[in-house]
Order: structure tokens, then sequence, then C-alpha cells
């Protein structure tokens, strides 16, 4: 593998792939291995599926890249959901509150330490 750092016109490039410059890390050529949900084989791509499955905001989130497991952050209601089935065939956002018995909220359960 050749690294060649070019002072002139401050860049880095790897086997003469750039892969920096002075806007920084250029994310589409850095190669990833696809890892669990991660698809991606570019890093930009690998960062964005990742951004894609948390999320901040006062709307419920909706769209194509919601899958079960995501976690949502409601910050009107300050509470951790989870996008889980409910029932055969439905999915929703539930809360997730430590040491609570409703039904409509899931209980987390860190179980004992040694």
């Amino acid at each position: 593998m050749g690294i060649k750092l070019d002072y002139q016109n401050d860049k880095i490039f790897v086997n003469d792939i750039e892969i920096a410059n002075t806007g920084g890390l250029v994310g589409g050529v850095v190669q990833v291995t696809p890892y669990g949900t991660i698809t991606a084989t570019d890093l930009q791509t690998a960062l964005e599926q990742l951004a894609d499955q948390n999320f901040r905001s006062e709307e419920e989130p909706v769209g194509p890249n919601i899958e079960q497991g995501d976690l949502w952050y409601d910050i009107d209601d300050d509470q951790l959901k989870v996008y889980r089935e409910t029932s055969p065939g439905t999915f929703e956002w539930v809360p997730v509150i430590v040491s609570n018995l409703s039904d409509d909220s899931d209980t987390l359960d860190a179980g004992s330490y040694f």
C-alpha cells in the first residue's frame, strides 16, 4: 500500500486514490466492510445508513429507513422509544421506561451484575 502526502495541494493519497484534502476526509472513496445492518461498502454511505437508524425529533419518524429495533428520542415528551412489533404484523414506536409496568411501554431490565 502506497501512501503519498501532497503538501503542495494539501491532499493525501493511498494507492493513488485521494482520501483527504483541505475539505476533510473524502468519505466516498474510503472502503469499509459491511457489518450487521450496514450494507454500504464506502464510509460516507455507511455513516448515512448508521445515522438513519437513530432519530431525535418531536414528530414520529416515518419512511423506508425505519426498521424493527430502531431508536427514537421523542424530544417533545422526553421519551426514548423503540420500533417493534406490538402484535403480528403491527409495528409501533413503544416507550422504553425503566421499572414501568404499564401496558403501553416496555420495561428495561438489565438483569443482574456480579
